[in-house]
């Protein structure tokens, strides 16, 4: 019997959506971009006025609505997509199929609860692995491009230590992973201890955080991501 096998070469990006299902995403916020249109149907009366920015929204809700955005502009590229509360649980790793992984972003709300954890594992005992790690992790054993992008969609509800923020960002510059993130809720803009714990990991990675109500940020980031090199 014979066999033979073939071997796609192609030029891509490689892309991990970490997406925050926690408790806390489940508060409402005003809803500052569009829900997209159900393609089965036309809209219903609960979403015409979507692009009202005074409606109000789940964060969850408004998450899906900035991920929906943010895949159609990923042709060619790989992708994997990542749910996470007090732990990182993958949907799928990295593929091509972008629309795999949108239909696995419109199930996004069947489930959520838990804290947020974004620094585990630490040294304090904590074992559960949170976004940033089970990304460095999945690119480790499946990364092949040059350009690496960890996109974390959060309300950012949660700190992380000084010395394992360090130690993760130098897990990510050894890997050549940058950070973005798709800010959820107006705590983007306030000064807390959160907040700022994972705008300057990314900043310090090379990315940036969008916030989602801000819709000329969100195309500016995704315009900065179009332009990273394929390999």
């Amino acid at each position: 019997v014979s066999q033979s096998h073939t071997r796609q070469i192609i030029e891509t990006r490689d892309f991990c959506i970490a997406v925050d299902v926690s408790g806390s995403m489940e508060l409402e916020i005003d809803n500052g971009i569009a829900e997209p249109a159900d393609p089965a149907g036309p809209l219903d009366s609960k979403t015409d006025n979507k692009t009202d920015n005074k409606t109000k929204d789940s964060r969850l809700k408004v998450a899906k609505a900035a991920i929906a955005k943010f895949i159609p502009g990923r042709a060619g590229d790989r992708i994997c997509y990542i749910q996470f509360d007090d732990e990182a649980y993958f949907s799928w790793p990295l593929t091509t199929d972008l629309e795999l992984i949108s239909r696995h972003n419109s199930h996004l709300g069947s489930y959520s609860g838990g804290g947020t954890n974004f620094d585990g594992p630490d040294e304090a005992g904590f074992t559960k692995t949170g976004p940033i790690q089970a990304a460095i992790d999945h690119f480790n054993v499946l990364g092949e491009a040059k350009a690496k992008v960890l996109i974390i969609v959060s309300d950012g509800e949660a700190s992380i230590q000084p010395e394992r923020r360090q130690q993760l960002l130098t897990l990510l510059k050894q890997g050549n992973i940058r950070v973005y993130v798709l800010g959820i809720a107006q705590g983007w803009v306030i000064d807390s201890r959160s907040v700022q714990d994972l705008k300057q990991l990314a900043i310090d990675t090379g990315g940036k955080v969008m916030p989602v109500g801000d819709e000329v940020a969100m195309a500016a980031g995704f315009s900065e991501i179009n332009q990273l090199e394929k390999t």
